[in-house]
């Protein structure tokens, strides 16, 4: 461990990270692609605790103690310059190009400051994977939600566990027990609800307490490594290709469920995240450990220059996705959307992180006050500064003026009312014999790849408040693909 403490960083944790990326990039530019790409947030929650969990413990080790305002100032230094440039732009392309999205814009930008858009998702009863219309441009942020609130409960747990005795065994059994907590939730509520047939998957998807149990198993291996870490090196020792093979074997198994399941498989909501977390902490502790062959393969070049970047394209991917819908936004053509989608969140992420994150994360807050390099002019300092915080005020203004959520249309605030044909059976057997019948002969198929100039059709509800026009209209659907 000592070269990897020196460095400041994990060995093949870039590497996983740009994998996550991708993951979810390719899940949401056309899920035909990778259908269980939407994983990728899960090794992204375990990659989160067991790093977060390796920092705490570590400092303990060498101070004996755990600063809890440092940490979660480091915290804010990290993810607020990147969040706050995203929710300028989304406050500013909402105001002045989709103005459709104005309706939840205050909503979902105060849920995202407050990291407690997830709780807002599910009581707006929105739907991850199947919504009708233009879904909010910030939805992804739930995930980001779930870990600030990690981050500001775990140190607490570890201060009351008296970590000073470094009886890191006994952190490693309570996350255990909570990820096993976290897993009984969900599987309770899928099982009551009959999630995803009976129920749309929002609350135990989005739920802090119900999808929490990759973070947990995230922990509990950074205990166990930084356990190991603190005894002497001849008191332990793993052969490297055994771990190696162990590692490569985890990351295949993730590799084949992001191949085959989707977003409709029960089995997940039943167990099924704990067992993909549980392979994604057997990769994050294999490619850290000291010697890893794997570890190497993951810190190359390319996917370290990608992981690095990773967050920010994660934040910039989703507002791409939104606002590119073929047939819609764009022309109906597969390769161009796809094209978009995954290209413009990386160029958007390399700009992010050339003049948001690295500053902040080299300089912290000094640069805000910095003085300039000799020969520097006053207005090239000047000028980032103003316009910085001209952009933040016009949001804040943008937002003041925006209207509440209480304005959205129900076709924002409310579950998707096209599902897949596959469900048509089971969400008959939860209804009325008289609304099995409608609804299974108006379930309609949501392709993974909608063929251009393909036609939808409408699912029948109760009749509306409005009588609906005779000119025929166009239906968006939105989830795992777009069709018109």
């Amino acid at each position: 461990m000592r070269h990897q403490r020196e460095s400041g960083r994990l060995s093949g944790l870039d590497g996983l990270r740009a994998l996550a990326a991708l993951g979810v990039l390719t899940f949401h530019a056309d899920a035909s692609l990778l259908p269980g790409g939407f994983l990728g947030v899960d090794l992204f929650f375990v990659i989160s605790g067991y790093l977060i969990t390796r920092l705490l413990l570590g400092e303990v080790c060498r101070t004996g103690r755990i600063r809890v305002a440092q940490f979660y100032l480091r915290r804010a230094i990290r993810l607020l310059p990147a969040l706050l440039v995203l929710l300028v732009a989304v406050v500013a392309a909402s105001a002045l190009i989709w103005r459709d999205e104005t309706a939840t814009l205050a909503d979902t930008v105060t849920a995202s400051l407050g990291y407690y858009l997830n709780w807002w998702l599910i009581d707006a009863r929105q739907s991850y994977f199947v919504a009708s219309g233009r879904p909010p441009m910030l939805q992804h942020l739930w995930s980001l939600a779930i870990e600030e609130q990690f981050y500001l409960l775990w140190p607490a747990v570890l201060l009351l566990l008296n970590t000073r005795r470094r009886r890191f065994g006994r952190v490693a059994g309570v996350a255990i027990t909570l990820a096993l907590a976290s897993t009984a939730a969900m599987a309770f509520l899928a099982i009551r609800q009959d999630v995803p047939f009976g129920a749309d998957s929002g609350r135990v998807y989005f739920g802090s307490d119900t999808h929490a149990m990759g973070l947990l198993l995230g922990a509990a291996m950074g205990a166990l490594a930084e356990r190991l870490a603190a005894q002497p090196r001849r008191r332990w020792r793993f052969r490297c290709w055994p771990t190696d093979l162990a590692g490569l074997a985890a990351l295949a198994g993730l590799g084949y469920v992001a191949l085959t399941v989707t977003e409709f498989d029960p089995r997940l909501y039943r167990g099924g995240f704990l067992a993909v977390s549980a392979l994604a902490a057997i990769a994050v502790s294999t490619a850290t450990r000291p010697g890893s062959l794997l570890g190497r393969a993951l810190d190359c070049r390319p996917l370290r220059w990608l992981g690095d970047r990773s967050y920010a394209m994660y934040l910039w991917h989703w507002p791409v996705v939104v606002v590119t819908r073929p047939g819609v936004d764009l022309p109906a053509n597969r390769w161009l959307v796809d094209t978009v989608r995954l290209a413009a969140p990386i160029g958007l992420a390399v700009l992010s992180h050339a003049f948001v994150e690295r500053p902040m994360r080299v300089r912290g807050t000094a640069w805000l006050v910095q003085r300039g390099r000799p020969g520097r002019s006053g207005a090239r300092r000047f000028i980032p500064r103003l316009a910085g915080v001209t952009a933040v005020a016009a949001m804040l203004f943008a937002l003041a003026v925006a209207p509440r959520g209480g304005s959205a249309p129900a076709a924002v605030l409310r579950p998707a009312v096209l599902r897949p044909a596959a469900l048509a059976a089971r969400v008959a057997e939860s209804t009325s014999p008289t609304a099995s019948a409608s609804a299974a002969a108006s379930a309609t198929e949501v392709p993974k790849t909608a063929p251009a100039g393909s036609k939808a059709k409408q699912r029948k509800s109760p009749a509306p408040a409005r009588p609906a026009p005779r000119s025929r209209g166009t239906i968006t659907a939105f989830g795992d693909s777009v069709i018109r």
